[in-house]
């Protein structure tokens, strides 16, 4: 078995000595398709795959933040609305803001306004 083996090994090494123009030229193409085919990958499954995990698992990323507010009258509503480049998605109406502090009474106590 092994002389066998030592048989196929001698064969297989004067084969490709014999033709190693047509070895070389077959290794150089394994390398064009596999050299950039393991580049796409460590791509996909390195870089892009833990930013889209960023992405993902980071709730501020999913927040929706106004970017301007302002005061329109009818002629800017129209102007808005006939612009074909407006970049406007939605529009939210602005609430007036919560106040910061307030005053909580105490139970069984009555306030009489001044």
């Amino acid at each position: 078995m092994s002389h066998r083996l030592g048989n196929i090994s001698w064969l297989a090494a004067r084969d490709y000595r014999d033709e190693w123009q047509m070895s070389g030229f077959f290794v150089l193409a394994l390398a064009a398709v596999l050299g950039p085919m393991m580049v796409l990958f460590g791509l996909k499954f390195g870089i892009i795959s833990s930013m889209v995990d960023n992405l993902v698992e980071d709730p501020r990323n999913r927040e929706v933040r106004p970017i301007g507010s302002g005061h329109f009258d009818r002629a800017g509503w129209r102007h808005c609305a006939a612009d074909p480049m407006s970049t406007s998605l939605f529009l939210v109406p602005a609430l007036s803001p919560p106040p910061s502090s307030s005053k909580v009474p105490q139970p069984n106590v009555f306030y009489r306004p001044r």
